[in-house]
This record gives C-alpha cells, sequence and structure tokens, in this order.
C-alpha cells in the first residue's frame, strides 16, 4: 500500500494499458515517431481495483481504456495535490509545512480541479499571490547548472555574435559546462530526472558541493578575467560599461551598485555588503570618485586608458559579487 494507490492497483492498470505500442523512423514508412495499438495484445479484461480507488472495476473499452483510465485517476484529488508541490518547489520553495499545505497548496489544487488541470490558471494564481511576493520566498532556490550558466551569460549581456559554425561551438562550450557542474542538457540521469528536482531531504540543495562550487566560480573568474578562450567561437568580447549604461543614475555609486545587487542578486543587500562592494569598487578612494571618472569618461569617450580602468574596477566588482553566496541563489 502506497497510501495513495496500492499494488494491486499498478497490477490492474498495467493490464488496462497492455496493446500499446510506440515506433521510430527505422520501423516506419516515412520516418516519423508515434504509436499505434495492437488489439490482439491488450488485455481486454474488467480489472478490479483497490479500496484507494473505491473498490472500483474497470472495464476494457479497447484503444480507449487509456483514456477513461486517466479520467479515474484524475478524480483523485491527491493528483491535483502531487502536481501543485511540484510546480510550488519549482517556482518558490522545496519546503511545504503544514501551513503552506493548508493556505497554499490545497486552495491552489482546489483551482487545478475546478479549470479541468489546466496549468495557466493555477500558476496565474501562484505568481499573482500574496505569499509569491513575500521576503521569505524571494531567492531560495539554488539555480540548476543551466540556469547559471546561460544566466551568466545573459547578465554581464555577452554578445552572441559570429559564423553558424563559431556559435555553435560556443553553445557546445555551454552546454558542456554545465554537464561539467551536473545538468546534461535534455539528458536526465533516469526517468524520474534530477535528483535535485524531487529528492528530499536535500532537493536543490545538491547542485553545490565541494566540486561544483570551485567550477562554477571558476567559469565566472575565466570569463571576467578574460581569460576564457573558447575552441572554434575564441574569446569572449562584451563590455561591463555597457550594461552600467543602462541604469538610471549610473554616475552615482550607490545606486549604481544597487543596480548590480539587483541584476546578480535575487533580493537586496544590507548596508554592510553594500559598503563592502564600495571598498572592492574604490579601494581607499572617497565615493565621490566613481562620479569624477564616469563623467571624465563621457566627457572624453575616446579616452581608451580611463575606458579600460573603469572596466577593470567594474570586473573587480562584478567577480566579488559573483563568489558572494546570494549569486548561486535565483
Amino acid at each position: 500500500d502506497y497510501t495513495n494507490y496500492t499494488e494491486q492497483d499498478v497490477i490492474a492498470m498495467a493490464k488496462s494499458l497492455t496493446g500499446w505500442r510506440d515506433y521510430g523512423y527505422r520501423s516506419s514508412r516515412d520516418g516519423a515517431y508515434g504509436s499505434l495499438f495492437r488489439p490482439n495484445q491488450h488485455d481486454g479484461s474488467t480489472v478490479q481495483l483497490s479500496h484507494r480507488f473505491g473498490n472500483r472495476q474497470l472495464a476494457s473499452s479497447g484503444a480507449t481504456t487509456y483514456a477513461d483510465l486517466v479520467d479515474l485517476i484524475l478524480e483523485q484529488e491527491e493528483v491535483s495535490r502531487f502536481i501543485v508541490r511540484k510546480l510550488y518547489r519549482w517556482f518558490v520553495y522545496y519546503e511545504i509545512n503544514e501551513q503552506t499545505e493548508a493556505e497554499v497548496i490545497a486552495p491552489l489544487a482546489t483551482v487545478f480541479r475546478e479549470r479541468d488541470y489546466q496549468i495557466k490558471p493555477v500558476l496565474r494564481a501562484l505568481l499573482g499571490s500574496e505569499h509569491f511576493f513575500d521576503v521569505l520566498s524571494q531567492g531560495p532556490v539554488i539555480k540548476h547548472p543551466l540556469n547559471y550558466t546561460i544566466g551568466l551569460f545573459r547578465s554581464l549581456e555577452i554578445p552572441q555574435t559570429g559564423t553558424p559554425a563559431q556559435l555553435e561551438s560556443l553553445y557546445v562550450a555551454i552546454l558542456t559546462f554545465s554537464a561539467q557542474i551536473g545538468m546534461v542538457h535534455l539528458q536526465p540521469p533516469n526517468v524520474a530526472g534530477w535528483k535535485a528536482f524531487y529528492q528530499e531531504p536535500l532537493f536543490y540543495r545538491q547542485w553545490i558541493n565541494s566540486a561544483t562550487l570551485p567550477l562554477r566560480q571558476a567559469l565566472t573568474e575565466q570569463v571576467l578575467l578574460g581569460t576564457t578562450n573558447i575552441r572554434g567561437y575564441g574569446r569572449l568580447d562584451y563590455r561591463l560599461l555597457n550594461v552600467v549604461r543602462q541604469f538610471p543614475a549610473p554616475d552615482q555609486l550607490y545606486p549604481m551598485l544597487e543596480e548590480w545587487v539587483s541584476l546578480l542578486f535575487p533580493r537586496p543587500v544590507p548596508q554592510e555588503q553594500l559598503e563592502y562592494l564600495r571598498d572592492v569598487l574604490l579601494p581607499g578612494l572617497p565615493d565621490t570618485q566613481w562620479t569624477i571618472e564616469w563623467n571624465d569618461l563621457l566627457a572624453n569617450p575616446n579616452d581608451e586608458a580611463l575606458e579600460v580602468a573603469l572596466e577593470i574596477n567594474l570586473r573587480n566588482l562584478v567577480k566579488s559579487m559573483m563568489e558572494m553566496p546570494e549569486y548561486q541563489l535565483s
């Protein structure tokens, strides 16, 4: 007895699903993939379900038996709760206590059933709720490898230019690195998927360990120090100054730092951390130094030495931010 179904139900439902076969391009005339029903391989008997399904019987209807079975399964309220918990753990947090179960999961499950198991109304309700915007719901999820790797390129606005062959080399390099830190794109380790998405008690804390954390930090360091040389693509050419130019007040020190925090971290940081970042950017210099140098750059846009100096300072700043625990969260 597995609480919501029994071994008897597994056997009975397996009988109801017999007769279906899939086929691939090697066994089809037009190279298509699909499935077909073979009546002579179908168990046409009426199966008996357990008390978990009200001791109901399910008669065979041939090729449509699977649809009757799906309807019967979806009648169980636990199905909606089970799926809603998965959505909650993906978008909010893996820990679901009794209060969350009662105040969030149960109402969303009701929406799910009432809207004929459509995902969109559930997500609209969840992502528009006060619970989702609560400060405690902000940034508790560790970035999975693809999120971390692709997010690095997006947040720094690293251009993706070149020939199709060069771009392919770039994308292969990105996916290769994601595989090195635990996620091979579109190739989960088994039918259950990656353990970080379902296995208690660690869930997505499994993405970070003594092997993967140094690799994550090594990637960001290589990118920010300009030492990344991708075979078939070359070096990454980008400017953090171009990112800062899009900020509302790029010439103001603390507003500029807060924009970087908003871009790289899931939530604001305390003043003490802002002061630390200030010291990284302007070691031993007054706060006004950033405004002076920025205005100098605006007045002398062709001053390459000044631009390089500001770019180096910004890369030191962002490198320090990406070494902070907050950067691992989303």
